[in-house]
């Protein structure tokens, strides 16, 4: 405290009070110092800010991120969020592993330069279906069956869902996409297509 008093410069300083009954409150002083010619304190004209309040709520926000980290991390989907221009603003270990990307190496990037979709009844391209959400447009049905494509040659059968993120306002922010390998059971499906329409002894 001393030392912010040396230069007769303007100071804020935070600090913690403990009440005799225990209860803790975070304080926030910010002064401005009047000196005379000499460079001597004459007075502090300044405010003291209670900021208790504040300090709850930013070490609630951090814990509820927290949980909300550790549960995306252990699911068995892959989460990929986006901001309003499709920047990729979150991975979660599930979608690392199918896209091939790393999380840090992702994050600001165009979600199209990650996320290589195509359809796999005519093997085009497809349009990422985040783009239909923040556009408010309705994806066509052939989006129903999509494949990943991995960055490293990895091709996945999905199946996705995708979310706008919003304000308290109702301004949209963002997107999440949330997709499953579905590769087994849809090999399992065309098998058992190709089963019933095929005779077992003559093909």
């Amino acid at each position: 405290f001393a030392a912010a008093l040396t230069h007769c410069q303007p100071y804020r300083l935070e600090y913690r009070i403990v009440s005799r009954s225990g209860q803790i409150s975070h304080i926030r002083n910010q002064a401005n110092m009047i000196c005379d010619s000499r460079g001597d304190i004459l007075r502090l004209i300044g405010t003291a800010m209670d900021l208790t309040e504040v300090k709850s709520l930013t070490e609630a926000l951090h814990e509820e991120k927290e949980r909300l980290h550790i549960t995306l991390d252990s699911i068995g989907e892959a989460v990929i969020s986006t901001d309003r221009e499709m920047h990729i603003t979150f991975m979660n270990p599930v979608a690392e592993k199918m896209t091939g990307w790393a999380n840090t190496i992702a994050l600001g990037q165009p979600i199209d330069q990650i996320i290589h979709l195509t359809d796999s009844s005519t093997g085009l391209n497809v349009e990422n279906p985040v783009w239909y959400c923040l556009n408010g447009v309705s994806p066509p049905q052939n989006n129903l069956s999509l494949i990943l494509h991995s960055r490293d040659g990895e091709r996945y059968d999905i199946k996705d869902s995708v979310a706008p993120l919003k304000t308290l306002e109702g301004e949209t922010v963002g997107a999440v996409m949330v997709f499953q390998d579905v590769s087994e059971s849809r090999e399992m499906m065309r098998k058992l297509s190709y089963s019933a329409s095929h005779d077992a002894l003559t093909g």
